[in-house]
């Protein structure tokens, strides 16, 4: 995925897309939606997989829990140089 153009600069919350060099240096891809952009890239199938088994370990967590969760889950690849990369708090 990253040799096809799929990742972009990484950012934090509402900077997305922005670089923030003093929190993250890194370049992330939607595992979806960025991904779905480049055909033939990746392993749509595993991607899906991986999605389900989120989705179960959600709710599991969810039922353990006793209370509902959001339905919505926001998955990406993120990839850290080695030159560099990194996060902070």
């Amino acid at each position: 995925l990253f040799q096809a153009g799929a990742f972009t600069k990484g950012g934090l919350g509402k900077t997305q897309g922005r670089e923030d060099a003093g929190s993250r240096l890194c370049d992330c891809c939607g595992l979806f939606d960025d991904a779905q952009r480049h055909p033939g890239a990746g392993d749509q199938g595993a991607r899906q997989d991986l999605f389900e088994r989120l989705a179960e370990l959600r709710e599991s967590c969810a039922e353990a829990l006793g209370r509902p969760l959001a339905e919505h889950m926001e998955l990406q690849y993120l990839r850290y140089p080695g030159n560099g990369g990194f996060y902070t708090r």
